[in-house]
């Protein structure tokens, strides 16, 4: 055995005892938890928090078809208001085919479309 295996193994040995008394990394509040709740900087628990305490004013509880009937008429408006309105008329789509490519099961194409008039500056000021 030469001068230099035994200084790797004698470095080996070394390195597994810092190993073994070295703290482990859990995380980025290590020693803080106990002064903080974990929950404050959880986004599921606090979407869920949230969703707990909102008012569930447009629930589906119709037993007739008139009920269920009132109920979409009521929910239809409520549904345009949160994705933001609608155009007021429609827009051509001006589709446009982006690109096309042919394997030898099947072809692959993109395209693009519109769904809303183009903004314009003068519509804004």
């Amino acid at each position: 055995m030469t001068r230099r295996d035994l200084g790797k193994i004698a470095l080996f040995q070394a390195a597994m005892a810092n190993a073994q008394t070295a703290k482990k990394y859990t995380g980025a509040l290590d020693g803080v938890e106990s002064k903080v709740d974990a929950n404050n900087f959880d986004p599921v628990h606090f979407t869920n928090t949230l969703y707990d305490s909102a008012p569930l004013r447009m629930t589906f509880q119709a037993k007739t078809r008139r009920q269920a009937e009132q109920w979409q008429a009521r929910l239809r408006p409520k549904i345009a208001e949160l994705v933001g309105g609608f155009p007021e008329k429609r827009a051509p789509l001006e589709a446009q085919k982006l690109e096309f490519r042919d394997f030898p099961t099947y072809r692959r194409e993109s395209s693009s479309s519109r769904a809303a008039p183009a903004f314009r500056s003068s519509d804004i000021c």
